[in-house]
């Protein structure tokens, strides 16, 4: 609901405010409120580890679910917008609706199948350990070709891709994580510099006005009241509630949106990366450096549940489920400090 209905009215809402605070065109509106639509899943628990804080379960599965699965919305309303402005097309409300949900059918049924041959695969034919991440980067690459071939939502169907391979207990996981880990922050390295090799201060401030209404305007309306109506029939006690509104962070997905309106050629193409990366800016500054206080405000806070210091898988011992060593420090504050080994 969040993921797309919630992506939806936050976008209508934050171009309704543009329109009607500076008489924007409505598809140039529309296009910024679907640049910055999206919640970065990253930034969000990258504070919260930081600052140790573990949220309820139901809170933090639901914005972690949300902001894994409202990029792909994002980015089908972005080149949507971005695709009619630069033909000149009208925008029609029904041919973009039947286009979103044509790329959200199809990248589902795309990362489902290639999740599910992936696992097949891999448990069928004898591969090395050190070829399987291998593997699983170039079935992700050719997933997200297939489908994007398809006019349907490549960033969807890898998403669930990897959630299947993720769940499936390979004992091969281990090394696919490792490898993961170090091709996103590869990825996070090449996306930050070509960022910082766009951005221009100066223009920044000639938007100022614009961007910081922007900001406000989905900080504290649009995100808001998104979370409100998608909320509505799930029960959600009012703090929940108070929190996940809040909790709506922008990262680097906006501001790599922004790309496609710059690569598109359209008119102030310069304006819609401007204004994304302001909002980005505020948005960590404003919600990022709250989020902590007010989840133990608000009585969101649990205590953390211990987790292995490392993993070692067991490869050599055959078994139906992938063994592993936890080691776990045990530190002043351990409840198996003073105890025997036979305890």
């Amino acid at each position: 609901s969040l993921s797309t209905l919630g992506v939806a009215l936050t976008c209508t809402i934050t171009a309704a405010g543009a329109v009607w605070l500076f008489d924007l065109p409505w598809p140039t509106a529309m296009l910024i409120g679907a640049l910055l639509s999206s919640t970065d899943a990253a930034a969000v628990f990258g504070i919260f580890q930081s600052r140790g804080v573990t949220l309820k379960q139901r809170v933090a599965s639901t914005l972690e679910i949300e902001s894994g699965t409202n990029d792909p919305m994002a980015v089908i309303l972005t080149m949507t917008l971005t695709t009619a402005l630069a033909t000149g097309a009208s925008l029609d409300m029904f041919s973009i609706g039947t286009d979103v949900l044509w790329q959200l059918v199809i990248g589902l049924v795309a990362g489902w199948i290639g999740g599910q041959a992936f696992i097949q695969l891999v448990r069928r034919i004898p591969l090395d350990f050190t070829f399987v991440p291998l593997l699983a980067a170039a079935s992700a690459i050719l997933v997200f070709s297939l489908t994007a071939k398809a006019n349907a939502s490549g960033f969807l169907a890898v998403y669930l891709m990897g959630y299947l391979i993720g769940n499936a207990r390979l004992p091969q996981l281990v090394h696919i994580l490792q490898v993961q880990d170090g091709l996103t922050w590869l990825g996070q390295i090449l996306m930050f510099l070509i960022l910082g090799l766009l951005v221009t201060p100066s223009q920044l401030m000639d938007n100022a006005a614009l961007s910081l209404s922007v900001a406000l305007i989905l900080i504290f309306v649009a995100r808001p009241l998104a979370t409100l109506i998608c909320l509505a029939p799930f029960s959600f006690p009012w703090r929940e509630q108070v929190f996940i509104s809040w909790v709506g962070l922008r990262g680097a997905v906006p501001i790599i949106l922004a790309l496609y309106p710059w690569l598109s050629g359209l008119e102030h193409q310069a304006l819609y990366f401007d204004v994304a990366f302001f909002v980005v800016l505020i948005s960590l500054l404003v919600q990022g450096w709250t989020m902590a206080p007010l989840a133990r405000w608000l009585g969101l806070e649990v205590p953390p549940i211990p987790e292995p210091a490392q993993r070692v898988p067991l490869e050599s011992l055959p078994s139906a489920d992938p063994l592993e060593v936890w080691c776990f420090p045990i530190g002043t504050d351990s409840l198996a400090l003073e105890h025997h080994w036979q305890e």
